[in-house]
């Protein structure tokens, strides 16, 4: 049986008080969060861009996943970063 979602959801967050908290040697950290966050959620990550004090993430997601569960897994590792 074929299935086809097409729920795209545009994340950004930003970090507390929009602060240039995230140097180029976090990257790497933040985006190992999202992998693994949406590896455990199965949420499909498109884009991404992580600056000094947001990022921003393009994902899909399928019906039945809850984006609130995928957004706690990544932040988990990255408590200065709140979602907007």
């Amino acid at each position: 049986m074929h299935k086809a979602y097409g729920l795209y959801v545009h994340i950004t967050w930003h970090t507390w008080r929009r602060m240039r908290l995230i140097r180029r040697a976090d990257v790497s950290h933040v985006l190992d969060a999202v992998v693994e966050a949406a590896e455990r959620c199965s949420v499909h990550v498109h884009e991404r861009a992580v600056l000094s004090n947001h990022l921003h993430l393009l994902v899909s997601i399928q019906p039945d996943t809850t984006l609130a569960s995928f957004v706690r897994h990544a932040k988990s590792r990255h408590p200065d970063l709140v979602p907007t």
